[in-house]
C-alpha cells in the first residue's frame, strides 16, 4: 500500500494526485485525495467561541500562554494557569534597581561625599532633594488597594537611603496572596456606593501618569444602553406571516427566512446560529413569551446594526420597523455624567475625565449600572496608583519635557547661562574698548615724551652755547 502525507498541516495543505492517462505533454487530471483542515478549539463550552489555527499550536489565548493540541476530543479539557512568582519577582527587582539608580544619580550630582569632602555640582538643589524624598516615601508608604500593609510585606525595605529587595520574601507573600501583592504594585481603586444597588458597578479602566490619588464622586445622568430591536407581540409566540430578515452589523450581513407556524424560540435559535456564523455580535431572544428581540453585546452609540424585513404584515416578527424592504437602524447610547464634578465623556459604559484636568488627567471608569435616566450620585471612587504607578507619576512630574520640575530647573539654568554669556560678551567688549583706549593714551604719552626729549636736547644745546 502506498501512502502519501503532506509535510505541512492546515487547510492550505491539500494533497493532490494525478489520475488518468499520461502523455508526453505531462500528467493527467489532478484530483484532491485528502483535504487539509485547520485545528479548532472551542473556548467556554457551547456558549463560547471557536478559534482555528493552521498548526496545532494556539498562541495569544492569554498573555504568554501557548496551547498545543495533540488529539481530537469532544470531552471538555480544563487548562489551569498559575502565576509565576519568580518572573514577577524579577520584574520587581528591575523596578527596585531602576529606583536605586535614580537615587544614586541624585547623590552623585546633588549629594555630599564625606570621603572626599566634596559636594556634587548641584548640591543643595531642592528639586533633586525632593526627588529623593518622594522615591523613599513611595517605597515606604504606598499600599495601592492591597490589604498587605506596605511594601515591607513584599520584601522591599529602605536601608541608609538605598532600597533593598528580598526575592524570597516576595515569593512567599505572592504564593500566599497573589492578588494582594499585585494590587500593591498596580493601579487600582475601591468604590464606595451610595446605595447597595450600585455596589460593584464602578471600576477603574485607566489613569494617567498625572492622575492624582484621591476619592472622587461619580454622578451619572444616564446609563449606557445596548442597541435593541424589539418585534411585535405575536399571539402564541408563533409566526403566521413568513418573511426574510436581513441583519447587517458593520460589514457583515446575514439573511434568515422564517416559516409559517415557526415558534419565536425556533426563530431566535436559527438567528443566533446564522449571526454567529457571520460574525455578527447580536443575540436573538424571546421576551414576554410573545416578542422577538435582537440585542447587541456591546454598549454605546458606536454599537449599531440594521434590520430589513421583506414582510411587515401582521403575524410577522415585527423586526426592522414598519416599512417592508426598508432598513431600520438601531444604536445604543453612551453613559453620561461627571467625575469629581467635572463633565466627563462617555463611550459605551466608559466615562472619561478630560486629559487636561490637572487632578483627574484622563481618569476613566467603567459604569455598569443600568436603568439610570436622571442625575444620580452613584458614590465615590478612590483611586490608588500603587508602587509602580506612583514611581512613574513621580518620574513624569520630574522629567516631563514640558512641565517637569527638573526640566524647569534645566531651562532656568540654561536661561541663566545665556544671561551670563550675554554679560560676559558685554564686559569683554568693554574690556576690549578700555584696552584700546589705554593703548591709544600710551601712544600719546610716548609721543609727548619724545617731544619733551627733543625739547630737552634743544635746551641743553642752547645752554651749552651760552657758556
Amino acid at each position: 500500500m502506498l501512502q502519501l502525507t503532506s509535510s505541512t498541516t492546515g487547510s492550505a495543505a491539500d494533497l493532490s494526485v494525478a489520475t488518468g492517462a499520461f502523455s508526453s505533454s505531462g500528467l493527467g487530471t489532478l484530483q484532491t485525495a485528502s483535504a487539509g483542515a485547520d485545528a479548532e478549539i472551542q473556548i467556554g463550552g457551547a456558549g463560547g467561541y471557536t478559534l482555528s489555527s493552521q498548526t496545532n499550536t494556539f498562541n495569544g489565548l492569554l498573555p504568554g500562554l501557548t496551547v498545543n493540541v495533540v488529539s481530537q476530543s469532544s470531552t471538555p479539557v480544563t487548562v489551569s494557569v498559575s502565576p509565576d512568582a519568580s518572573a514577577m519577582a524579577d520584574q520587581v527587582q528591575k523596578l527596585v534597581d531602576t529606583a536605586n539608580a535614580a537615587l544614586s544619580d541624585v547623590q552623585k550630582y546633588a549629594g555630599y561625599d564625606a570621603a572626599t569632602k566634596k559636594g556634587g555640582p548641584l548640591m543643595g538643589s531642592p528639586e533633586l532633594a525632593s526627588m529623593t524624598n518622594e522615591i523613599q516615601a513611595i517605597v515606604a508608604s504606598v499600599t495601592g488597594t492591597s490589604s498587605l500593609g506596605n511594601a515591607r510585606a513584599v520584601g522591599i525595605t529602605l536601608n541608609d537611603g538605598t532600597i533593598s529587595f528580598d526575592k524570597n520574601a516576595f515569593q512567599t507573600a505572592f504564593a500566599a496572596n497573589p492578588s494582594g501583592v499585585a494590587a500593591m504594585f498596580t493601579q487600582g481603586g475601591t468604590f464606595s456606593a451610595s446605595s447597595s444597588s450600585y455596589a460593584g458597578m464602578v471600576s477603574l479602566t485607566y489613569a494617567g501618569n498625572t492622575t492624582r490619588p484621591g476619592s472622587y464622586s461619580v454622578v451619572v445622568n444616564h446609563s449606557a444602553t445596548q442597541a435593541v430591536d424589539t418585534g411585535a407581540s405575536l399571539a402564541g409566540g408563533t409566526i403566521s406571516s413568513p418573511e426574510t430578515l436581513t441583519i447587517a452589523m458593520g460589514s457583515a450581513t446575514v439573511d434568515y427566512t422564517t416559516t409559517n407556524g415557526q415558534t419565536l424560540a425556533a426563530v431566535a435559535a436559527g438567528l443566533n446560529t446564522a449571526m454567529a456564523g457571520a460574525g455578527i455580535n447580536l443575540t436573538a431572544q424571546v421576551v414576554n413569551g410573545t416578542q422577538l428581540q435582537l440585542v447587541s453585546a456591546g454598549y454605546g452609540s458606536a454599537t449599531n446594526f440594521s434590520v430589513t424585513s421583506s414582510n411587515t404584515a401582521a403575524g410577522s416578527t415585527g423586526l426592522g420597523g414598519a416599512t417592508a424592504g426598508k432598513a431600520a437602524g438601531f444604536a445604543g447610547t453612551d453613559v453620561a455624567g461627571t467625575i469629581n464634578g467635572v463633565a466627563a465623556t462617555g463611550s459605551g459604559q466608559f466615562l472619561s475625565a478630560p486629559t487636561t484636568d490637572s487632578t483627574l488627567a484622563g481618569l476613566t471608569l467603567q459604569i455598569t449600572a443600568q436603568g439610570i435616566t436622571s442625575s444620580t450620585n452613584l458614590g465615590s471612587f478612590t483611586y490608588s496608583p500603587g508602587v509602580a504607578q506612583s514611581l512613574a507619576t513621580m518620574a513624569n512630574a520630574m522629567s516631563n519635557p514640558a512641565t517637569g520640575n527638573i526640566t524647569a530647573v534645566i531651562n532656568g539654568l540654561q536661561n541663566q547661562s545665556q544671561g551670563l554669556n550675554s554679560q560676559i560678551s558685554f564686559y569683554t567688549n568693554i574690556v576690549s574698548q578700555e584696552r584700546q583706549l589705554l593703548l591709544n593714551r600710551f601712544a600719546q604719552l610716548e609721543s609727548q615724551l619724545g617731544t619733551l626729549k627733543n625739547q630737552q636736547s634743544a635746551l641743553t644745546s642752547a645752554l651749552s652755547g651760552l657758556g
